[in-house]
């Protein structure tokens, strides 16, 4: 059993092939699904890290919603942590911690 995009099953042909549509309280396939999303980014080749990029995207999406947050919710809450913590986008690394 996987997760799917929302229309994929459209474009399925096989009549064999068996699909339903995830509960709304079921969490997880998505999350399941988004650490499969995020290691096709680790192991991509550098030209299709995009298309895994918007692939982590479109779950973390869904989950958002799941857990009742919008993404202009998400995005000013990270906002707010990178203001005060920073982000990842220098390459910071923590050698040893005492």
């Amino acid at each position: 059993m996987k997760l799917i995009r929302d229309n994929i099953h459209n474009f399925i042909d096989d009549p064999t092939s068996t699909q339903r549509c995830l509960p709304k309280e079921e969490l997880k396939f998505l999350q399941k699904k988004l650490l499969e999303e995020a290691q096709e980014v680790v192991t991509a080749k550098p030209e299709d890290v995009l298309e895994e990029l918007a692939d982590v995207y479109e779950v973390m999406l869904a989950l958002g919603v799941k857990y009742g947050h919008a993404l202009s919710s998400i995005q000013a809450y990270a906002d707010q942590k990178r203001s005060t913590l920073g982000g990842f986008r220098d390459g910071w690394l923590l050698i040893k911690c005492p």
